[in-house]
């Protein structure tokens, strides 16, 4: 089993950047001048995919909210992370000091928790759509969490699949710090239920070949496989888990909820399980749904939404943060923010930065077009 990389230390590590970098800008925007967005993102590598959301939600949000705030057009900063901590790392070192006002990510959960204490103490607001519970227990005032954290998510996905009645459960996560968190968060919501995890095994980011981890899973006679990784992994590795006999029950991640993971899955994806704030099939999402897809030629994903709902969310920030915004003004006005983002509700944080009224659904792919919810478990405010 790959050993974790400790968090703490990957923050303790970043932060000491702070000191040859200088802090972040807190000068306001004056006349016409642009508000400058650090968009930090993969916009290059394996998970390249979420920058291409990254660019879809801001030009939707863009059209929808405006692209310019009290006079100021919005200038957006792109700097490639490539789901990487180091890059990740080497980003926040360039947005500090480029008069960015607001931080729109990083996504991947490794690279926030990299980067978390550098961006605190640059007094940077941070508005990210990582899945990692961790971020908002430091007491960190400048960090939102728009997305619903993986331990609530595990939890409800636990919850389901003890009511699937599932005995022996085998665990494969990749070697990134998604796919930890992925493990230890479903291992705990399993343990919670009465279940515990028989085999627990890491594999590759990117990797080709599973049958390795397969066989594994097959000797080992479980009746259930969790699969937390990134959407193509998961959906390879299902795919060749059908191939090679390992005929058991799936539950993912929201990354097995996806045309992604369709993709890579075909009709291996029937029968697959996941959780997710995010369902596209849902009616009341249908003409969001449609618009998306004309505007993008596919249909959004969950981490599409959630990368919207980031632009959107920054936008309105930017919009209430006075005739000319500082990164303090803007962090003031995400933490008062409650502003409904139809069809998807009402964006509102808690005092730790944490969504208040998360989705939590569970979908399961009943042919190989779309998938149909079968679980509504979300938090009622």
């Amino acid at each position: 089993m790959r050993r974790r990389i400790s968090v703490t230390a990957l923050l303790i590590g970043a932060a000491v950047m702070i000191s040859a970098c200088g802090g972040g800008s807190s000068t306001g925007s004056s006349n016409n001048s642009p508000i400058k967005v650090a968009s930090i993102y993969p916009f290059t590598g394996p998970e390249a995919q979420y920058g291409l959301y990254d660019d879809w939600g801001w030009q939707l949000a863009e059209q929808q909210f405006g692209s310019t705030v009290n006079g100021h057009p919005i200038q957006r900063l792109k700097f490639d992370d490539k789901c990487v901590a180091s890059d990740a790392v080497n980003a926040v070192r360039q947005v500090i000091g480029s008069g960015a006002i607001v931080v729109d990510g990083p996504a991947c959960s490794g690279n926030i928790t990299a980067t978390q204490l550098t961006l605190e103490a640059a007094k940077l607001p941070v508005v990210t759509l990582a899945f990692t519970p961790y971020i908002t227990q430091h007491g960190d005032h400048y960090l939102w969490q728009i997305s619903p954290n993986d331990a609530l998510l595990n939890g409800a996905m636990a919850q389901y699949m003890a009511e699937q009645s599932v005995k022996s459960v085998g665990i494969a996560y990749d070697s990134l710090g998604y796919g930890q968190e992925q493990a230890q968060t479903i291992t705990a919501a399993l343990q919670f239920q009465g279940i515990t995890p028989k085999i627990s095994l890491s594999y590759q980011d990117g990797a080709a070949d599973f049958s390795g981890e397969i066989s594994r899973f097959i000797t080992a006679g479980v009746d259930s496989v969790y699969v937390g990784g990134y959407d193509g992994d998961v959906g390879h590795f299902e795919q060749q888990a059908k191939q090679l006999g390992l005929n058991v029950k799936f539950f993912t991640p929201d990354t097995g909820g996806t045309s992604d993971f369709l993709q890579a899955a075909g009709d291996a994806a029937i029968g697959s399980s996941f959780s997710t704030p995010f369902i596209s099939s849902r009616p009341q999402f249908a003409a969001f749904v449609s618009k998306w897809q004309s505007m993008f030629g596919k249909p959004p994903t969950d981490v599409a939404i959630e990368a919207y709902l980031s632009a959107a969310t920054i936008i309105k920030a930017l919009q209430a943060a006075g005739s000319n915004p500082t990164a303090e003004s803007v962090n003031n006005a995400l933490k008062g923010i409650s502003v409904k983002i139809a069809p998807f509700g009402t964006v509102a944080f808690t005092d730790t930065g944490a969504q208040k009224c998360p989705s939590l659904l569970i979908g399961t792919w009943t042919n190989a077009q779309a998938p149909t919810l079968v679980k509504d478990l979300t938090v009622t405010c």
